[in-house]
């Protein structure tokens, strides 16, 4: 029995019990102990955790936005690696270009959610940290606040990086400050409630009485979210957006505008054939894989430039790509809405995502996992 440590942080994100990264080890850790591997989870450095072969450390730097891990952070992962262990750390940042290689050097590998295919994009600095952010600056001429940078990846350590799993292995659907709160107490308490908890809860909120038949639903487009952002770089874009769906012929049903409560939110997603997902933060976010379980077509910039994992965006099969100037935007709506395929693209993703948090999910997850963490 090979025994890995899980070095999580205390901070949760909007969800039921933990955080997205960390939900298929908790859902999935027996499967994970039949197959020989041993999780052992803690919040803090204890004998147990360094007695682990190998030890992966989630969300456990409280690192501030904008700020630079430094010798605080190395100093830990050199502790622990002191006796021989071997260091897994999980950069859980949104984009692919928003990384903490100050660390590298001191664990035997990095991951992230997703990285560049152009993994040369890692040994130069890109403007505000993403790659579509310097797209928007170079061809629009958009500027932002600030043009972060961060350290280039070191040539020597660049083998290290890898691809651990998207936020889309988390539980989605049940999401409000109740369950938040329950959230932040079960991390401050050391994760009492673990697999059992943890359920599918896309499936329980979006199952077969959840969801809405293709021809009960009544709106065309769902776009409502925040404009406004931090970067303008991802304001403009959104704004862009915005403004082509406006102008739309054909009379098409948008839903968009201020923002709704949760619950009229995803109720006007089921209801909806199509879902409008821009850049965030990051490149993927959660709104994508609620757009699955609605059965609503996703449609998104162009991702054929990062690598993710699972493999759930497949461009004209999962979702719908538009260049990232928009300019096919207009009529990959319509191509989408008059042709019928919106339906066919909806089924693939919802069906596709759903295989990746059911048993084949779990077979999948548990042979990734051995990957990662086996040396």
């Amino acid at each position: 029995m090979r025994r890995v440590g899980i070095l999580y942080g205390r901070g949760c994100e909007n969800n039921l019990y933990a955080s997205n990264t960390l939900v298929p080890l908790l859902r999935w850790r027996r499967a994970l102990r039949d197959a020989g591997i041993m999780l052992v989870f803690s919040n803090r450095i204890v004998p147990r955790i360094l007695d682990c072969e190998v030890i992966l450390v989630i969300d456990y730097f409280d690192v501030p936005d904008g700020a630079v891990p430094g010798g605080r952070e190395a100093g830990i992962l050199a502790t622990l690696g002191s006796n021989g262990n071997k260091i897994v750390y999980f950069d859980n940042a949104d984009s692919c270009g928003t990384t903490q290689f100050e660390l590298i050097e001191h664990v035997d590998r990095y991951l992230k959610k997703q990285v560049y295919r152009d993994r040369g994009l890692y040994r130069r600095h890109v403007y505000s940290l993403r790659r579509y952010c310097e797209f928007y600056h170079e061809r629009f001429g958009i500027d932002d606040p600030e043009n972060e940078r961060v350290r280039p990846l070191p040539g020597e350590h660049a083998h290290k990086l890898m691809v651990g799993w998207h936020g889309g292995m988390g539980p989605y659907g049940l999401s409000n400050r109740i369950l938040r709160k329950a959230n932040e107490l079960n991390y401050a308490l050391g994760l009492p409630i673990k697999a059992q908890a943890v359920r599918d809860m896309g499936e329980i909120v979006f199952g077969p009485r959840g969801r809405v038949a293709w021809p009960r639903k009544r709106y065309d487009i769902h776009y409502r979210l925040y404009i406004g952002h931090a970067l303008n770089t991802i304001a403009f874009a959104r704004g862009r957006a915005r403004e082509i769906l406006a102008g739309l012929g054909g009379g098409y049903d948008v839903r968009t505008g201020a923002p709704v409560g949760r619950r009229e939110y995803l109720r006007e997603m089921r209801l909806s054939r199509v879902v409008v997902s821009p850049f965030g933060y990051g490149e993927i976010c959660r709104r994508d894989f609620e757009a699955f379980l609605c059965g609503a077509a996703l449609v998104k910039p162009s991702l054929d430039h990062l690598e993710t994992w699972p493999d759930v965006f497949r461009a004209g099969e999962t979702y719908a790509p538009y260049a990232w100037d928009f300019a096919d935007l207009p009529a990959v709506l319509e191509d989408l809405l008059r042709s019928g395929r919106a339906k066919e693209i909806a089924e693939n993703g919802r069906n596709n995502y759903l295989s990746t948090i059911s048993g084949t999910g779990k077979t999948n997850f548990i042979q990734r996992f051995s990957h990662l963490t086996t040396f």
